[in-house]
């Protein structure tokens, strides 16, 4: 997908990243070059938008993957948030 991101100073001119989520295959399906050919569409779709920077959350089973199509690691971190005031009654 395509999502709205603030410009950085590596990429001064872009305000649109790439995004994949949830690439997943089923235990059976594994190593058959699902994900392979799935993550090479996405890299045509990027393409097609125009976009030239793409993000991704890997989990430690799909990360040689990535690496291995060029993906790398950045310093992101995250946080549950709770308490949430969104709903007032």
């Amino acid at each position: 997908m395509s999502i709205d991101w603030p410009p950085h100073p590596l990429h001064p001119a872009q305000d649109k990243r790439g995004y994949v989520l949830n690439v997943y295959t089923e235990k059976a399906y594994r190593r058959r070059g699902l994900a392979h050919e799935l993550m090479r569409l996405a890299d045509i779709a990027f393409s097609e938008r125009n976009l030239q920077y793409a993000v991704l959350h890997s989990t430690a089973t799909g990360r040689p993957l990535y690496e291995k199509l060029g993906w790398g690691t950045t310093t992101e971190m995250a946080k549950v948030l709770t308490g949430s005031r969104s709903k007032r009654t």
